[in-house]
């Protein structure tokens, strides 16, 4: 049986969103424990699905990148064995079941335009229960689930995790190479392994591998983030706002968003519904007072449709059970080398 998070589960994870990869004996003085209790507290989070450090791409080192949303609506019948297909595709990096205009929404990570394309138009009709889709792709993404905050840990407690050194601000020249490639998909299934264990798991020199891994993170190749199964937070209910906004308005909108403590993700797209606004709530009543605010405080938005996220299948390439726990299971969403 899956023991509940402590409060020091949640001040540790609240301390590993904002530095990944730091070490026990750091984050030990901070959070007043000792290393060794913080890594036994952590493999047994793990362990039980509830809380995992993954990594992907750096998007600003991947610009050229797409990334969409795509609504897919389906057969009630036929979902469970449509999730399971979608989920194998590494190019859909996240699957939300929902209550809505659409049965299933997209996270969909590609190359380009054409492969956004044959996937959806190619791709998708071939897989037994699909309906029809819609797809909206991302002209600018804003804010992440990696920046969301659990809210365990004090102001003076996210002052000292976060004077810590952390993985670096990525840089324009910097690419992944060849060698690095695995080294990366090995880091989505923990973005917490040390250079030896990685070196293990490759069979190669450990000082190669320290040599590449250092030198991923010195030039912020990737972004690391340390997730939490939503059913374990104080925020269970997953709300998806389409909007649309005044182009002239979004930088005023976006800013505001920051201050709205529920915010998961925010994203531009191309269509009618311009704005993408993702949030976790308390409760159904919290979420219709978010829904207020938004009307509210970022007139004049027009929200032209939500949605209520019943189960997420796969989150940045990683699947979860019913209960939205880590299976272990990884399906790294890696760009195509240059």
């Amino acid at each position: 049986m899956t023991q509940p998070l402590s409060e020091l589960d949640l001040s540790l994870i609240h301390a590993l969103q904002i530095r990944p990869r730091a070490p026990w004996q750091e984050l030990a003085r901070v959070l007043n424990s000792s290393p060794a209790t913080l890594a036994r507290h952590w493999e047994r989070v793990r362990a039980d699905g509830l809380s995992w450090v993954t990594a992907y791409p750096t998007r600003r080192l991947h610009s050229h990148r797409l990334v969409a949303f795509v609504e897919v609506r389906c057969a009630l019948p036929k979902v469970s064995v449509l999730c399971g297909q979608l989920a194998r595709f590494a190019e859909v990096a996240s699957i939300e079941q929902a209550v809505g205009n659409h049965t299933l929404l997209l996270t969909i990570l590609v190359d380009d335009l054409g492969a956004l394309s044959r996937l959806v138009l190619d791709e998708f009709p071939q897989l037994d229960g699909i309906e029809s889709t819609t797809s909206h792709v991302v002209s600018q993404t804003h804010l992440d689930g990696s920046y969301w905050r659990l809210g365990a840990l004090t102001p003076t407690q996210v002052q000292a995790v976060s004077a810590l050194p952390g993985v670096a601000s990525p840089s324009r020249s910097t690419v992944m190479t060849e060698r690095q490639r695995p080294i990366a998909s090995l880091l989505a299934t923990d973005g917490r392994m040390t250079a030896a264990s990685i070196a293990a798991a490759l069979d190669r020199p450990e000082r190669t591998v320290r040599r590449e891994l250092d030198h991923l993170l010195r030039q912020g190749t990737m972004t690391f983030r340390c997730e939490i199964a939503q059913s374990a937070t104080p925020t269970p209910i997953w709300v998806n706002w389409w909007c649309r906004v005044a182009m002239a308005d979004v930088g005023r909108v976006v800013r505001q968003l920051r201050l709205l403590p529920q915010l998961r993700m925010c994203s531009s797209l191309t269509g009618p519904a311009n704005l993408i606004i993702g949030t976790w709530n308390e409760s159904l009543q919290q979420a219709r007072a978010t829904h207020e605010w938004l009307e509210r405080e970022l007139a004049p938005i027009e929200v032209i449709d939500s949605s209520v996220t019943l189960r997420c299948i796969k989150r940045m390439g990683w699947l979860l059970d019913p209960n939205g726990r880590a299976t272990g299971e990884v399906i790294p969403t890696l760009p195509a080398l240059s």
